[in-house]
């Protein structure tokens, strides 16, 4: 079967398929470009997630002593200082949850010392949650001892990046061991 004159010259044309094999190229590098870029903003929203996570929980190390709760104007203190090293901006939303738990050997049970929050979402609850002689954050469990204590930091952050939107809240959280002996 013989093709029509047209269709043989088609096919044996090869002017403009330089063009064709640009556009491929052009498409295929530039989802490799969004695609890199995307995992880039993605891997600076968490590095300074858990910068702030760590700064947080050293901050509550410290606040937490045995003369009693901080006040609220310690813990906004110490939610001023962690917004300042998460660089938040105006338009950004967060939620900064810090709870220290502790054995208490009269009940015996594991009860809150204290716990505060500091932000600007207070929608964004608390993962944190007692039972059964656990504590769980965000579905890890942990076990408290006699003599020592939980110091609990979560972050809540509307993520920044190149496709930000309401879905897109980055949670941080982070749990350090305080030795804590019992004054009696």
């Amino acid at each position: 079967m013989r093709l029509p004159f047209f269709l043989r010259r088609l096919r044996r044309a090869r002017r403009g398929s330089i063009y064709i094999e640009l556009v491929g190229a052009m498409l295929l590098l530039s989802a490799i470009f969004i695609g890199s870029a995307v995992i880039g903003s993605k891997t600076i929203d968490m590095d300074r997630d858990t910068r702030a996570v760590r700064s947080a929980l050293d901050l509550a190390y410290v606040l937490d002593d045995e003369s009693g709760p901080p006040s609220q104007a310690d813990i906004d203190a110490v939610g001023r200082q962690v917004i300042s090293v998460m660089s938040v901006t105006n338009t950004e939303d967060f939620q900064i949850h810090m709870t220290v738990i502790e054995f208490d050997h009269r009940i015996p049970a594991t009860v809150t010392r204290w716990n505060g929050a500091y932000g600007t979402d207070p929608s964004r609850s608390s993962r944190v949650s007692i039972g059964g002689g656990l504590v769980t954050v965000d579905g890890f469990d942990f076990s408290v001892e006699d003599d020592e204590a939980l110091v609990i930091v979560e972050i809540y952050r509307s993520r920044r990046g190149l496709f930000p939107g309401p879905e897109a809240t980055l949670y941080s959280n982070g749990v350090v061991v305080k030795f804590d002996p019992d004054q009696a």
